[in-house]
C-alpha cells in the first residue's frame, strides 16, 4: 500500500509548482464523492503517482539542500511528570 512521505503536507516556495500539482491531483481524485469509499485515497495516490514522485524528488533535493533546525531536549523542569500511583 502507499503512504505519505513524512513531509507531506510541507511546500517550501522551492518546490511550490510540483506540491501544487500532487495536491491539486489529489483533492480532486482522493475524495469520496458521494458514498462512503474506505479505498478512495489509496485509489487517489495510485492515480496521482506520477504528481507525487515529482514532489518526492523535490522535497528530497530541498531537504539535502536546506539545513534542518536542531532539535532541543526540555529541560526537566518544563517537563510533565506522570505518576504510577496515585497519592
Amino acid at each position: 500500500m502507499n503512504a505519505l512521505p513524512d513531509f507531506f503536507p510541507l511546500a517550501p516556495k522551492a518546490c511550490a509548482k510540483p506540491a501544487a500539482a500532487f495536491f491539486d491531483c489529489f483533492s480532486e481524485k482522493g475524495n469520496q464523492h458521494t458514498q462512503s469509499d474506505p479505498d478512495a485515497g489509496a485509489k487517489g495516490l495510485a492515480e496521482c503517482a506520477q504528481t507525487l514522485a515529482a514532489y518526492e524528488q523535490c522535497m528530497t533535493r530541498w531537504r539535502r539542500k536546506t539545513p534542518q533546525p536542531p532539535l532541543y531536549r526540555v529541560p526537566e523542569e518544563y517537563r510533565s511528570s506522570v505518576s504510577s500511583s496515585p497519592q
